[in-house]
């Protein structure tokens, strides 16, 4: 963590799928903005133009546009940044992580109980 504090953008240059990209909501905690490949499961993690920019897989032309961007704008750094921070604390904590299980849970149980009453 003390590296990507010290740190004024957070990279992820990956060009296959990535899970959700858990570094990203780590740096975004920090208040770092992104700059990601644009693979499965990074999306989740940061939405493009508001937490960070995303680029496509591989294009490195992108990528190096996009840090420069945020690089020589440090208004835009620290917005993306603040906006990072508030959504990983909405959506990644460990009671909105556990609210949404509970959520899925509730809805299976509801349509199992459904189906059994309508059984009998």
């Amino acid at each position: 963590m003390e590296i990507v504090n010290a740190c004024d953008v957070a990279v992820l240059s990956s060009i296959a799928k990535e899970g959700l990209g858990l570094v990203l909501v780590e740096a975004a905690l920090l208040g770092k903005p992104v700059v990601a490949s644009n693979a499965p499961g990074i999306d989740e993690a940061v939405l493009n133009g508001e937490t960070g920019v995303l680029v496509p897989p591989g294009d490195t032309s992108a990528l190096a546009t996009a840090l420069n961007q945020l690089l020589s704008d440090p208004a835009l750094r620290q917005r993306m940044g603040t906006a990072g921070k508030a959504r990983a604390l909405e959506t990644f904590s460990v009671k909105s992580m556990t609210d949404r299980i509970e959520e899925v849970y509730r809805e299976v149980i509801n349509k199992v109980s459904c189906e059994v009453s309508r059984h009998h």
